[in-house]
């Protein structure tokens, strides 16, 4: 997408009251026509995604003519956010308020403290009935119709902006296949980790907030709260992982290896106050031989 200077890719958008008044689960899975550009890309998906990989999200807004005001489109950018999964009703992170043309309107959806995880709303709709501009729905009606800051708008686009150096010229359910495409990836994305089950065809192996090693998928920054949760391809996972695996406490300098041949999937660090000065221990999650056979890649640290 050229607009915003390129590099973005549609999420939302409609140009008839399709993407109105549906179901969660509707809302979860995603539907209409990236072809045609009139889609809702799906909670599902973008919660997968947004915590894989840093987004920035841009709305673009399109307000009637009114009160000697002219029509107008705005635009307004969250550096940063991420979407949790249903187990935690699909809320938000948004680290700080969104910049643009908008800011003449402030921030219309983000009205809740930053530093916490969001509501599922928010003073927006960005999925209400769609308007023509002769026919302003006004009052509590308007409550069913798109609208920002409380106010209803005529149109409204959503897209996103994947900081990722893989060809992203295509809709980002195709780009969200680069996770899969590897045997294991972490869900959860630093500082503010949230709990994400793993998607569809994945195996969750362990749940884990900080690192000194992994030795499947690139992990990244610790948690500042919560937890990030290590995925793999279930055709690669022989077993159940709370059976055929376990934790080692593993002392300063970290250098035990896990017993009977076992496979350290994982190192985590463990900070330790009982030395002189503080000390990072370190915990290994070990599995039994056999129990993943997903190929092992000792990824650099990826921030």
């Amino acid at each position: 997408m050229t607009r915003g200077g390129g590099g973005w890719t549609l999420i939302s958008n409609a140009f008839t009251n399709e993407t109105a008044e549906k179901t969660l689960e509707e809302y979860a899975v995603g539907f209409g026509s990236a072809e045609e550009a009139d889609l809702w890309f799906g909670l599902d998906l973008i919660s997968l995604y947004s915590n894989y990989q840093m987004m920035s999200l841009r709305l673009n807004l399109y307000r009637c003519a009114h009160n000697g005001v002219e029509a107008k489109w705005t635009d307004c950018t969250y550096k940063q956010f991420a979407v949790s999964g249903k187990t935690d009703e699909y809320r938000v992170t948004i680290p700080e308020v969104c910049r643009g043309t908008e800011i003449d309107y402030y921030d219309g959806w983000a009205r809740w403290d930053l530093s916490k995880t969001g509501p599922k709303c928010g003073s927006a709709n960005l999925n209400g009935v769609r308007y023509t501009c002769d026919d302003i729905p006004q009052g509590e009606d308007g409550q069913t119709y798109l609208f920002w800051n409380g106010d209803p708008i005529n149109k409204a686009d959503i897209i996103v902006e994947v900081p990722i150096h893989i060809e992203f010229n295509v809709y980002l359910r195709y780009a969200a296949s680069f996770i899969i495409s590897e045997d294991c990836f972490y869900l959860g994305r630093s500082p503010i980790c949230r709990h994400h089950d793993c998607p569809e065809g994945t195996t969750e192996i362990h749940r884990l907030d900080k690192y000194s090693s992994s030795n499947y998928g690139r992990f990244g920054g610790h948690c500042a709260e919560g937890f990030k949760t290590l995925c793999c391809k279930s055709e690669f996972v022989h077993g159940d992982p709370a059976k055929k695996c376990h934790e080692m406490m593993n002392p300063y300098p970290c250098k035990l290896e896990c017993p009977n041949n076992m496979t350290e999937v994982v190192r985590e660090a463990t900070l330790n106050w009982s030395y002189i000065w503080p000390q990072e221990d370190c915990t290994s999650f070990c599995c039994e031989p056999g129990f993943l056979t997903a190929s092992q890649e000792n990824w650099k640290r990826a921030g």
